[in-house]
């Protein structure tokens, strides 16, 4: 027989509990609706920077404070070693500390998504396991980062063989820069597999995401708008919440726009949501990350610098210099659009 999602996921709470980390659910399955068990992603998740020292090693005791920041500001959960935490630039040891140290500030009762980016699918299932150990939550999967485009069919096998071995739930990635996008076609095609909960959808435009939507529709399938600009319009058509960089640096900006538009609340949510339109030129326009993508870890590490969250803005990559005019300019911004001050 085959197995459903509630044995996957009943299956990932207890390694979950085994290791330390947070169960899927935390009540029994008679007590919650099927949506409510079945669902452990949604709310606002924290897309994390890495922080480093200044010899460029991993920073967990910065890591661990930065996460207990977020979630009290209202973060539901920490995205780790994503694009924005230089995924790229870490060793699976470092992911594996960077996880453990987040659950360490974070804490047993929110959730942690870690990205299990690597070159070959055994790899990636290896690192399924390692980081459910180390304390993740969720299992976070791209297309393979490559020059060369993948077909449907193609990318329909690989997540299925990655989630029928995965030790933990698999949130599906799309980002529109990536070669081989995760196309529709795909995403409906495994989209009732038990051990894929959803997906990040960082695409190009807004009509994606409501053609996704639509076509999950009735299904467990989560859909977290990763597309800042596209967010305000997202959760109202029915995204399940905000899965972002600038929510690693401002949680409460999308807290209040996730509780208000649950609420009904139509005056916070527009008050919120003019908030984020000025906040996403900094996306679109103020960042010079055509120079360097090391722009993007910087700048966040900047706001979390302002608001006295951390204290330093090192970066991995090497060479890198940043424009001394930038930091000033950047502040100058965050203070006149209201961003948290220390």
């Amino acid at each position: 027989m085959k197995p459903s999602r509630r044995d996957f996921l009943t299956a990932g709470s207890m390694l979950a509990l085994s290791s330390g980390a947070l169960p899927l659910t935390t009540a029994k399955a008679d007590d919650k609706s099927d949506a409510d068990y079945l669902n452990p992603i949604g709310g606002v998740i924290s897309v994390a920077v890495t922080p480093y020292h200044e010899d460029h090693t991993i920073d967990t005791e910065t890591m661990t404070s930065v996460s207990e920041r977020l979630g009290q500001a209202g973060a539901d959960g920490i995205f780790v070693a994503g694009s924005t935490g230089d995924m790229a630039l870490l060793t699976i040891p470092e992911r594996e500390a960077l996880i453990a140290a987040t659950r360490k500030g974070l804490g047993t009762t929110k959730k942690i998504c870690a990205g299990i980016g690597d070159w070959s699918i055994p790899a990636m299932v290896d690192n399924t396991k390692r980081f459910r150990d180390a304390g993740a939550d969720v299992a976070v999967v791209m297309a393979p980062i490559m020059f060369f485009v993948y077909s449907p069919a193609e990318m329909t096998a690989f997540f299925t063989e990655i989630a029928d071995r995965s030790a933990l739930p698999i949130l599906l990635y799309h980002h529109a820069r990536v070669s081989t996008p995760i196309e529709p076609e795909t995403i409906f095609a495994i989209a009732d597999h038990p051990n894929i909960i959803g997906m990040k959808e960082t695409g190009a435009n807004f009509e994606r995401t409501e053609q996704i939507l639509e076509g999950v529709k009735g299904k467990d399938f989560v859909v977290m708008q990763g597309n800042e600009p596209y967010v305000v319009k997202s959760l109202k058509i029915g995204c399940r919440g905000v899965l972002s960089a600038l929510a690693g640096v401002w949680p409460e900006l999308f807290h209040e726009l996730v509780r208000s538009c649950r609420a009904g609340d139509d005056a916070a949510y527009d008050k919120a949501a003019a908030k984020l339109t000025d906040m996403t030129h900094l996306f679109l326009g103020l960042m010079p990350v055509a120079k360097s993508f090391s722009y993007f870890g910087l700048t966040m590490k900047q706001m979390l610098k302002y608001r006295g969250w951390i204290d330093n803005t090192n970066v991995r990559m090497p060479g890198f210099t940043p424009d001394p005019a930038w930091e000033p300019e950047l502040y100058e911004f965050l203070a006149k659009n209201g961003f948290p001050k220390k």
